[in-house]
């Protein structure tokens, strides 16, 4: 898969867009709200975030999966500036995030890598 390193957005203003989702999920008439209404909730956040992808907002809602989820994110920023900076090459730096993923998501589940190598096999 190809990808271009012009497609990364301005990850200076993604990050401050992200601190300032995590600081207003933080309010407490926010918290409150989420508790007594999630439509209205939900709804207020997607309104004021709207430069923030989806993906983005529903992982910083996560409020007990929050700290990982921001960490990843993290991370991935990281990444992505060094791609930007030409210090990686995107597709290499893809290749190493869907291996972290399947590390983190898929081979556990089938007992590790051998084991669901050998059933994606049939054997």
């Amino acid at each position: 898969m190809d990808f271009s390193a012009d497609s990364i957005p301005n990850l200076v203003e993604l990050t401050n867009n992200i601190l300032s989702l995590v600081d207003f999920l933080d309010k407490p008439e926010i918290i409150e709200l989420e508790k007594n209404d999630e439509r209205i909730y939900f709804q207020s956040v997607i309104e004021k975030f709207d430069k923030v992808p989806m993906s983005i907002i529903r992982l910083m809602m996560e409020r007990e999966n929050r700290d990982i989820n921001l960490e990843k994110l993290i991370n991935l920023i990281q990444t992505l500036k060094s791609v930007k900076n030409g210090k990686k090459n995107i597709n290499n730096a893809f290749e190493q995030y869907k291996s972290q993923l399947e590390e983190e998501y898929i081979y556990p589940k089938f007992g590790g890598k051998e084991e669901f190598e050998k059933q994606m096999k049939g054997q």
